[in-house]
């Protein structure tokens, strides 16, 4: 493989100088923990083998980070395997698992015990955590360390990426010259280390922050995923406990903290980079968030929107820390024609969030003459590989993204997805336009609604009803189908052909929290056609 990164430190040489000075913790209450004594203890774990690399299903624990640092230090190659999607059918987790081992020459996943034991009911060949000791992981040690790692799956099928020692020191010394550390930073994250957000951004960034030409001792606190999904305010109470002023976290994140989170007797006003990306950011999320934490003490300016993909490590562009955020408000149904229009009160508006200037050596570009929407491509030092060691770049040395957008001022813009364009009775519409007016209606959980076009031609609207609604008495759930009925009608004047009114937890999502298009569609698809032929839709 060639890389384009001379002249930039490698990951290793960036962990290896931040460790001395970065002190672990899992979970708030748990023990300092040297990020060096991990990285010796890891160390250890492996040895000279025939495996190509070891296959890691990563959790925010101690035994995943000891498996990562060791990696880093001795040269192995690490497949970080994603945790099974929310949604998904064991089954077919399994035939992924499976697929992944044999692309790679996986011998054997390493797993937190209680994953050890299930896939070892399913038949893959695991280890557990608790086992890793007895005998060092089979790996090569001989050509610098490697890591795969999927992409999250929005679309189609997660596809495997993979980057070397060079591409990721490259991605994470740019993300620091854009986040320019301090004396007295520190990172707080519930983001899964299975998601390139919490690993590159979170795990590696901030240990190579730590680095004596940088910060100096610092803190870097993992906390569960769950321990957020369940109770934000946990995420919020560790940055005032450990007056942490970095973090990161999606869209989704967001609205569920504002909407859940007690607001008493926190501080925030230590947090000055907050980064916002894995999906699509919300301007209404952004102003909410700063809305409702003003009074703790968080500075707007602290809210960093960005952009990136698994493809080139984690970021290509950010908004940087003390810069105000900026939204363009454009025309609905211009947009989905991939225009540029004024918004008017027939068509709505959708308040498009700039992510930010492209990092230092990225080059970020999309249809600049500000009336048109277009592909997003990304030339920069970071691209990764396929699973054959070809870049993931173009001819021309430009990596497509599949997002669509435009630049202005210097500044990227995002729509969407190529699928969030769907074409309904012969008319193009722009699918977030419809999911972000139904997230706001009573009953339904923002965050939590799609709209698709199946293979059939039919027009499929599909939502969530928040977990304290309990079960929906027959009457409640036809009072819910009429009102998104009329809120679909008055926004693009298009009468759905389906309605679909789901318990909560039942669409299918991506480890970072967003819906998987294809695979909600052939969901959707299944329960319409059954093997008796007849509906299953509810909400019909």
């Amino acid at each position: 493989m060639s890389t384009v990164t001379e002249g930039r430190p490698l990951l290793s040489d960036l962990v290896g100088a931040g460790s001395a000075l970065a002190t672990l913790r899992f979970g708030v209450d748990g023990d300092p923990i040297s990020a060096e004594h991990l990285l010796v203890d890891g160390s250890k774990y492996f040895g000279h083998g025939d495996a190509e690399c070891v296959g890691l299903i990563a959790t925010n624990d101690r035994s995943t980070v000891e498996v990562f640092l060791g990696a880093i230090a001795t040269g192995a190659r690490v497949v970080s395997l994603p945790l099974p999607g929310r949604g998904s059918a064991l089954t077919d987790y399994v035939h992924f698992l499976e697929r992944a081992a044999e692309s790679h020459g996986v011998k054997e996943v390493l797993a937190r015990d209680d994953y050890a034991k299930l896939l070892d009911s399913v038949g893959i060949t695991s280890r557990a955590h608790s086992d890793v000791a007895r005998a060092p992981l089979a790996a090569p040690r001989d050509g610098g360390f490697s890591l795969v790692q999927y992409s999250s799956g929005s679309t189609a099928d997660p596809k495997s990426i993979l980057h070397n020692d060079q591409t990721l020191g490259a991605n994470v010394d740019a993300i620091m010259r854009m986040i320019e550390p301090r004396p007295g930073d520190g990172t707080v994250s519930w983001l899964p280390l299975s998601h390139d957000m919490g690993l590159v951004g979170i795990l590696f960034t901030g240990i190579a922050s730590m680095s004596r030409d940088r910060i100096g001792h610092g803190d870097v606190v993992l906390m569960e995923p769950e321990q957020f999904l369940r109770a934000p305010r946990r995420w919020l109470a560790a940055i005032d406990q450990f007056q942490a002023s970095i973090s990161a976290v999606p869209d989704f994140g967001l609205r569920h903290a504002a909407a859940t989170a007690p607001r008493d007797a926190l501080d925030l006003s230590s947090m000055r980079c907050l980064i916002v990306g894995g999906e699509v950011v919300r301007a209404d999320t952004l102003t909410t968030f700063a809305r409702t934490f003003a009074r703790c003490g968080l500075v707007p300016t602290s809210i960093c929107p960005s952009y990136g993909l698994a493809e080139i490590g984690v970021a290509a562009t950010m908004t940087r820390p003390s810069d105000d955020w900026s939204s363009f408000a454009v025309d609905a149904v211009g947009l989905a024609n991939d225009r540029l229009l004024a918004p008017t009160k027939s068509s709505g508006l959708i308040d498009l969030v700039s992510c930010g200037e492209p990092l230092d050596d990225y080059a970020v570009e999309a249809p600049g003459d500000g009336f048109r929407v277009g592909p997003i491509t990304i030339s920069g030092p970071s691209v990764g590989y396929d699973a054959n060691g070809e870049s993931l770049a173009g001819p021309d040395g430009r990596l497509r993204t599949g997002d669509k957008g435009f630049v202005r001022g210097g500044k990227l813009f995002i729509s969407g997805r190529d699928d969030d364009y769907v074409v309904v009775r012969g008319r193009t519409v722009y699918a977030p336009q419809i999911e972000r007016t139904l997230d706001a209606l009573p009953g339904i959980r923002p965050g939590r609604t799609i709209a698709v076009v199946l293979g059939d031609g039919r027009f499929v609207v599909a939502c969530e009803i928040p977990r304290s609604a309990g079960n929906l008495a027959d009457s409640d759930r036809l009072l819910l189908v009429r009102a998104v009925r009329r809120a679909v009608i008055s926004g693009i004047q298009v009468d759905p052909d389906e309605i679909e009114i789901m318990s909560p937890g039942m669409l299918p999502m991506t480890s970072s929290g967003k819906i998987q298009r294809s695979k909600a569609a052939a969901m959707l698809a299944a329960i319409r056609f059954g093997d008796d032929g007849k509906s299953d839709l509810t909400g019909h």
